[in-house]
């Protein structure tokens, strides 16, 4: 979003910025509370002026303890944001904290994101349940939002010593089980093909495909991709043609 920085100041303190987009003025202010929950609010205006008095009158009413929790308005994103990055991210291995946010990101904020936190109730997140149920998510994935936002919710709980919890009492989908596996092998004759193709060369025996030699690895072997990428020469012992499982290799955020 194109902006013109006009004033920035240290936390606690306030901002004000010049929006082009809004052709306005915008004043930002975060803050943590007593409680360790940190909160944001924001004014627009077209005059400066104006802005920074609404933004001064904010900092006194806070300074004063006359700001309720739903005139901070901090969302469940922005409060959920911070538990993820701050907490989260320092007790969880990395694969499980991108998988936390990418639930997050996908089966969480599109539908609750934008409710203030205080605010979240027991029919919002079953409305957002009802909505993946339609969308067609399967069971785990549901059931890993729901626990995403409960997760978050007992911290809040426990910081803001609330008694609010939206997660108590909502109804998951039944959990289906598949009637006729879907795991299909390949006979010997589809096993040769795959494997010629995968290893064929040009004319001058350069490889048709750069990393052909990963696919009839991967068919003969039974390992993972992960597995075989964080394969190093000290894995392989050629005399005894074994190969070694001792590693993994996963893209995960950041």
């Amino acid at each position: 979003m194109p902006r013109t920085k006009d004033t920035r100041t240290s936390n606690g303190e306030g901002s004000i910025y010049y929006d082009a987009k809004k052709e306005a003025y915008v004043g930002e202010l975060h803050w943590t509370d007593s409680a360790g929950v940190k909160h944001k609010k924001k004014f627009s205006g077209k005059k400066r002026s104006g802005v920074k008095a609404k933004l001064d009158d904010f900092k006194r009413a806070l300074l004063l303890n006359v700001v309720s929790n739903d005139e901070n308005g901090t969302t469940f994103k922005e409060y959920a944001t911070d538990w993820v990055e701050n907490i989260l991210k320092l007790k969880l291995k990395p694969s499980s904290y991108d998988r936390k946010v990418v639930t997050l990101e996908h089966q969480v904020y599109p539908y609750i994101g934008d409710i203030p936190i205080e605010n979240l109730s027991n029919q919002d997140v079953q409305n957002m349940i009802t909505t993946l149920v339609k969308e067609g998510l399967s069971y785990s994935t549901i059931k890993k939002a729901v626990e995403a936002v409960n997760g978050c919710m007992r911290e809040y709980r426990i910081k803001t010593k609330s008694n609010n919890n939206p997660c108590e009492g909502v109804t998951l989908p039944v959990a289906s089980k598949k009637e006729v596996s879907d795991v299909r092998w390949l006979n010997k004759d589809q096993r040769a093909a795959i494997t010629a193709a995968a290893l064929a060369t040009y004319s001058n025996g350069k490889p048709v495909y750069r990393l052909g030699n990963y696919v009839p690895a991967l068919m003969y072997t039974g390992m993972r991709m992960g597995e075989l990428l964080a394969l190093t020469w000290d894995d392989v012992n050629f005399d005894e043609k074994l190969v070694t499982i001792s590693k993994n290799v996963v893209v995960v955020k950041d």
